[in-house]
């Protein structure tokens, strides 16, 4: 059942993104062209449409993607199991648990697909405009990549240890929007700005303790040295990712009180108007 709630999550994003991505490659090609050709070009109209305009409009919809993004990560879990729309969600064959996995691993997709086509887009530019083909670039960087694996081995665990960083923090970003509106749906009024409220809170109480509980773990390894240099290359990446696993820990521990907020809320206390 999960993989049939995320295939009907899937389809209903996709149905925005696909077209917003689309566009923001396409503006992207056109202002790789553009942008360095300002000299060939004299006046200050044609110069305004041809390369005003193209970097404007690719900058205003790289925001709106991100936009857009947070509106449907809010809407789809809102209206689809807090609103009217929970009515049908929790009568499906499904968990709460499965019913917010499948929201939460959609979300996910959605933020990452915007962070690839984001970058993406800048290597589109920049490639066009180096007049140098990507293949060479990527062929010149992945050589370069191992020649740092074979010679310091902790590069590995740092490169794993900043994905997972990524996606921790991506998920909860998302889960802490998803336990803030399940506490705010607990009121029968103002559920908006109570929200609002549990988000702004819960905000600053998660980024106090486990604040300081990152401080107080690093603390203990003792004065790690994270300046990477020639001399002390090995020790210091070796340092950097026993910090990230610190780091790593803490996001975890965060996304699962966050879940469990979100999963008690929705199953013991969930109050559908």
């Amino acid at each position: 059942m999960t993989g049939k709630l995320m295939k009907y999550e899937l389809r209903g994003c996709m149905r925005i993104f696909l077209p917003l991505w689309a566009a923001v490659l396409v503006l992207s090609v056109i202002n790789g062209f553009t942008n360095g050709n300002q000299a060939a070009v004299s006046g200050a109209l044609p110069r305004i449409i041809l390369f005003v305009l193209p970097a404007v409009a690719l900058a205003v919809l790289m925001i709106g993607m991100f936009a857009v993004a947070l509106v449907i990560i809010v809407r789809r879990f809102y209206h689809g199991l807090l609103g009217e729309g929970g009515y049908f969600a929790f009568s499906l064959p499904a968990t709460t648990s499965q019913q917010i996995f499948a929201r939460l691993f959609t979300a996910c997709l959605m933020q990452l697909g915007c962070f690839f086509v984001a970058f993406l887009s800048a290597v589109i530019i920049f490639s066009i405009q180096a007049k140098n083909p990507i293949l060479g670039e990527l062929k010149t960087f992945l050589n370069v990549a191992v020649t740092v694996l074979k010679r310091y081995p902790h590069t590995t665990l740092l490169a794993i240890e900043g994905i997972v960083l990524v996606l921790l923090l991506i998920s909860a970003t998302i889960l802490r929007l998803y336990s803030a509106m399940a506490i705010g749906h607990l009121s029968a009024s103002h559920r908006v700005w109570l929200s609002v409220l549990a988000y702004l809170v819960m905000g600053w109480i998660l980024g106090y303790v486990f604040g300081k509980l990152g401080f107080s773990l690093v603390e203990k390894l003792g004065d790690l040295n994270i300046t990477v240099t020639a001399e002390t290359a090995a020790e210091s990446i070796s340092n950097c990712a026993k910090v990230s696993g610190i780091v790593i820990v803490v996001l975890l521990v965060e996304n699962v009180i966050l879940w469990l907020v979100t999963h008690l809320i929705l199953k013991k206390k969930l109050n559908i108007l």
